[in-house]
C-alpha cells in the first residue's frame, strides 16, 4: 500500500538527516568492535558496549536503511518504522553518553543521541496523522497493543525510577546502569503516551505508538 504522508522536500531533508545519523552509527559501531581498548578503556565498558556495537550494525543500520528504502517507495511501512528505527539509536546513545569517559570521541554519543531524537521528533510532527490513521486503523489491533504499550511502558519507568534511586543511594550504580536507567525512564514516557493515544484512536498513536511495537 502505497501513501504520501509527509511533503517530499521534507521527506528529502528527513531522509538525509537520517544518513547523517546512520554514518555515525556506523563509525562508531565499527570504531568500538576495531578499537576496543581505546574506545572502552574498563572491562565492564567492554562488557557492556561490544555486543551492542553488533547489535548496532546487525539490527540497528538495517532496519533504519529498510525503513528509508519503503519510505522512498512511498509505503506506508516505512513511515510506521521510521521514527521507531531513529528512537532506538536515540536510546542507545543516551546510554553512551552518561557511561563513556570524556575522550575525543565522547562528543558523538550526545551528538547521535540528540541528533536521532531531533530527527524523530521532527518527522513524526511533519508525517501526516490523518493519513496514517486512514491507511492503517483496525489493522494494528489499537486497544491491545495499546494497552500492552502503556503497561509495558509504566513498568519500565517505575522500575528504571526505582533503580536509579535506590542505586544512586546505595552508591551500587556504575555509568552503563546509571545510563540504562536514564535511557528507560527518557522512552517510557512516551512510550505509554504513544500508547494512550492508540488506544483512543488518536493520531499520535498511529505515528508513533505503531513503531514501538
Amino acid at each position: 500500500m502505497h501513501t504520501n504522508v509527509i511533503a517530499e522536500d521534507v521527506k528529502k531533508k528527513a531522509m538525509a538527516g537520517t544518513l547523517l545519523v546512520m554514518a555515525g552509527l556506523l563509525i562508531v559501531s565499527v570504531a568500538g568492535l576495531l578499537l576496543p581498548d581505546t574506545i572502552y578503556p574498563t572491562e565492564k565498558l567492554k562488557f557492556s558496549f561490544l555486543t551492542n556495537d553488533v547489535i548496532d550494525l546487525v539490527i540497528g543500520l538495517p532496519a533504519l536503511a529498510l525503513a528509508l528504502w519503503l519510505v522512498r517507495k512511498e509505503h506506508i511501512l516505512g513511515y510506521l518504522f521510521w521514527p521507531g528505527g531513529l528512537l532506538f539509536v536515540f536510546y542507545n546513545f543516551v546510554v553512551y553518553s552518561a557511561s563513556m569517559p570524556f575522550n575525543l570521541w565522547y562528543l558523538l554519543y550526545p551528538a547521535l543521541a540528540l541528533g536521532s531524537l531531533a530527527m524523530a521528533v521532527w518527522i513524526v510532527l511533519k508525517m501526516d496523522g490523518g493519513v496514517l490513521k486512514a491507511v492503517v486503523e483496525g489493522s494494528v489491533f489499537e486497544r491491545w497493543n495499546g494497552g500492552v504499550l502503556v503497561v509495558l511502558g509504566a513498568l519500565y519507568f517505575l522500575m528504571a525510577a526505582m533503580n536509579l534511586i535506590v542505586g544512586l543511594q546505595e552508591g551500587a550504580l556504575g555509568g552503563p546502569e546509571i545510563g540504562l536507567n536514564i535511557a528507560d525512564i527518557a522512552i517510557s514516557i512516551p512510550w505509554v503516551l504513544s500508547g494512550v493515544s492508540l488506544w483512543r484512536h488518536g493520531v499520535f498513536g498511529y505515528k508513533i505508538g505503531v513503531s514501538w511495537l
